[in-house]
């Protein structure tokens, strides 16, 4: 169970935190940053995810793609 919450913990981190990317601009390289916004529907669906599927960290991972 503990490392079924710090999956999901580190999953909320991954899917609703800040991302970066630098793409090439006019000027040269930019950065941009974004974040999926936070609301309980998305989480409930996170949480059920991370406990049917027990993904692993590179799952967790590629949320942030």
């Amino acid at each position: 169970m503990a490392g079924q919450q710090a999956k999901l913990m580190y999953a909320a981190i991954v899917y609703f935190g800040p991302k970066w990317k630098f793409e090439d601009g006019l000027d040269g390289s930019v950065l941009f940053e974004w974040r999926n916004p936070y609301n309980e529907d998305s989480y409930e669906t996170l949480k059920k995810w991370v406990a049917e599927t027990n993904p692993s960290l590179a799952e967790i991972d590629s949320l942030g793609d």
